[in-house]
């Protein structure tokens, strides 16, 4: 490596950088659970790059002080600094650019009147573009970028999943508050249990089924209320974003089984911008399908919109022509257009805070990184809150309140199993 992301880090530390970029987006903290994508208390399996630089961190004594003695480098850039100021450092960057990526995330789709944000495919084709491009820049840096460790056909199956899994996710905002998508996005251990159970056979104790209970209650009282304060719900978006969940667990163990955990795993940088350049490929098919591409260039000036040439053939018969209806027209044409700077940005953000927190589990060790992530999901959730107030009945307060109280009890069972696991026996014995 030349002075890149991973300059001096070796090849497992790159590729504990890979799949980020599509956990991030989905407004999924990354490696909260347990053990990833396969499930609280089954075998180790690094399904994304958390779970990786965790096991990295731990055989290397992880939480330990001497592992922030080395320098840090983000993005190939050393930090000149230690101790705490670098862990405050990276705690605060992680923290603010999540909420950076969130917040401007439901400004676009809370910007959209009463029929809910109509571009989600147009959101995840830019996301993707955003998080292809950036990865390229990495693997440029790192002297990596005529380079290629996966197969093509493994990176067709990783994007058809993570393209998937987002186009979902947007999908389901037009019909659900954002906070609702945040909490459903935060319980991955649900569909991970589920799979784990009845896929894998795998067995799980009373307080695993306990915390995911609260979870699960959550979610349900927050989708109650979305009935009774959006004039846009529909039970489509509790469907998509449940695809969405399973979408997302189902690619993080394809991704780990055939991207990382070979002889020769690829790095951070090669999976995101090969599985992105691909599902961008699959998003604007699946955009010319739903008539999303039409709108999307309509709205960015490419195409004259079909609903503008009507208006205008209609005025020409009138009299005196309507301003109402060509702000109608021009508002109906512009959506897109309008919330592309905040899509850039939260594509940014999201990418930027994966970055600091992968630096964290590497220099602090998991057991430290654990409380920043779930730091960040709560007062996401607050922030989501504040920012875009809601009617705030009693099925949002009590969903708060369910959704709080089971990822608390998530950190406090994950911090014991941390705490139980032996001095060097790794990430492996936390599981």
């Amino acid at each position: 490596m030349r002075g890149g992301p991973g300059a001096g880090e070796g090849s497992d530390a790159l590729r504990m950088r890979a799949n980020a970029s599509r956990d991030v987006e989905a407004g999924l903290p990354l490696g909260d659970f347990a053990d990833g994508a396969n499930g609280i208390g089954g075998p180790a399996s690094p399904s994304s790059p958390i779970e990786a630089a965790k096991r990295l961190a731990d055989t290397r004594g992880g939480d330990a002080v001497g592992t922030h003695k080395q320098v840090a480098h983000l993005w190939g850039f050393p930090l000149r600094m230690q101790g705490k100021d670098l862990a405050l450092f990276l705690a605060s960057g992680a923290l603010v650019s999540y909420l950076g990526f969130t917040s401007t995330q439901e400004s676009v789709f809370a910007s959209a009147g009463p029929g809910g944000f109509k571009h989600g495919g147009a959101v995840t084709l830019v996301t993707t573009l955003v998080y292809g491009i950036l990865a390229f820049l990495e693997r440029f840096r790192a002297g990596e970028h005529l380079t290629r460790r996966g197969k093509w056909r493994d990176y067709f199956v990783l994007a058809a999943l993570t393209s998937s899994g987002m186009y979902a996710t947007n999908a389901a905002l037009r019909y659900l508050n954002y906070t609702t998508r945040i909490v459903a996005k935060s319980s991955k251990v649900i569909p991970t249990m589920i799979i784990g159970t009845v896929v894998q056979g795998r067995r799980y104790g009373l307080n695993e089924y306990l915390a995911a209970s609260l979870l699960v209650a959550g979610i349900a009282l927050f989708t109650m209320g979305d009935v009774d304060a959006r004039p846009s719900f529909d039970p489509r978006g509790v469907g998509l974003i449940v695809a969405a969940l399973f979408l997302d667990s189902f690619a993080a163990n394809f991704e780990e089984r055939r991207l990382f955990d070979v002889p020769e795993p690829a790095s951070h940088a090669e999976v995101v911008f090969h599985a992105n350049a691909v599902g961008a490929a699959f998003t604007v098919c699946a955009m010319g399908v739903t008539g999303e591409l039409r709108q999307a260039m309509e709205s960015l000036g490419f195409l004259r919109s079909a609903s503008d040439d009507a208006f205008y053939v209609e005025q020409s018969f009138e009299s005196e022509p309507s301003d109402s209806g060509a702000a109608s027209v021009n508002a109906e044409v512009s959506g897109f257009a309008d919330a592309l700077p905040a899509v850039l940005a939260s594509a940014t953000f999201g990418y930027v805070s994966v970055s600091f927190i992968l630096l964290l589990i590497r220099h602090f060790g998991a057991s430290n990184a654990e409380i920043v992530k779930s730091t960040r999901k709560l007062v996401s959730i607050g922030a989501s809150l504040v920012l875009y107030p809601k009617p705030m009945g009693w099925k949002y307060a009590g969903g708060t309140l369910s959704t709080v109280c089971g990822l608390a009890y998530l950190y406090v069972l994950k911090r014991r199993k941390l705490n139980a696991a032996a001095p060097g026996a790794g990430w492996e014995a936390a599981k």
